[in-house]
């Protein structure tokens, strides 16, 4: 068994059990957000991917690892950082990439002419 708790909270974030997913005992903020990457169980990789990060997301998790002789659990700190232009709406954000475009091929179109000439 895998299961992946907030530490804070002591809720199930992910549930990995013989070899299935679990998803009844998993906090609802990560209904379908949450996927174990199974490529490295083998070799003990358990990384856990959480897609949509949210604020809500920031802070301590605990992966635990059970099996019928033993337990084992590591501490992972999450940090989630705000964008540079959080508050940016997607027409902003493209206005700013034309604009940066455009300065950049008028000083490049006055180098190659300054260059000619």
């Amino acid at each position: 068994e895998i299961r992946w708790i907030r530490h804070q909270i002591s809720e199930t974030v992910h549930l990995y059990r013989n070899g299935e997913d679990v998803y009844g005992a998993q906090m609802e903020e990560y209904i379908g957000r949450t996927e174990l990457a199974r490529d490295g169980l083998s070799s003990g990789i358990l990384d856990l991917r959480i897609t949509g990060v949210r604020p809500f997301d920031d802070g301590q998790y605990v992966c635990t690892v059970r099996d019928a002789d033993s337990y084992g659990e590591a501490l992972v700190e999450l940090e989630v950082a705000a964008p540079f232009f959080h508050n940016a709406h997607h027409w902003m954000a493209a206005l700013g990439v034309f604009l940066t475009l455009s300065v950049l091929s008028t000083a490049l179109s006055a180098y190659l002419w300054r260059k000619k000439s």
